[in-house]
């Protein structure tokens, strides 16, 4: 299995312009933030500015602890946000970092509006979470098991 954090940085462009319809989340300098835990809903999409963020997927089957860090610019949440899907792992900002988020809503009209914007959305998701492991399968977040891609090659449940 190979962990690649850079699936997560993004293009400097796309923070732009999604940042246009974000709120800003003020930060604890010395406290760690949880953005969302693995197996919760999508309620928007956490745009990681300055510092850093872990990412950790916990296998409990097999209790496997998965964790890979981020840094800035990252967008964090989007694969699920884009599908629907739960969250496929846990999201912790460190602290000092420099958050903005932007909610289900905006980000919908964003992507319904901005032709540009939807491609970019959509590869950057397509790159998912980071995770690579061969055969084709992703660790389940549910029970530990894996979930195979179709035969697309497009995962069923994103990050």
């Amino acid at each position: 299995m190979h962990l690649d954090s850079s699936a997560f940085v993004t293009d400097p462009d796309l923070v732009r312009t999604l940042q246009k319809e974000s709120i800003s989340i003020a930060g604890d300098r010395d406290r760690d933030r949880v953005l969302f835990y693995q197996g919760e809903e999508p309620t928007g999409l956490y745009i990681l500015h300055r510092g850093s963020a872990t990412l950790s997927i916990r296998c409990r089957e097999r209790r496997i602890d998965i964790k890979v860090q981020t840094t800035a610019p990252s967008l964090v949440g989007l694969p699920s946000l884009m599908d629907g899907a739960p969250h496929a792992f846990t999201a912790v900002a460190h602290g000092g970092a420099e958050l903005s988020f932007v909610d289900r809503n905006n980000f919908a009209c964003m992507i319904e509006s901005d032709t540009l914007l939807s491609l970019q959305a959509a590869g950057r998701a397509r790159r998912g979470d980071g995770i690579h492991q061969p055969s084709h399968t992703r660790p389940d977040p549910g029970g530990g098991g894996k979930r195979r891609l179709s035969s697309a090659g497009k995962r069923k449940a994103l990050v």
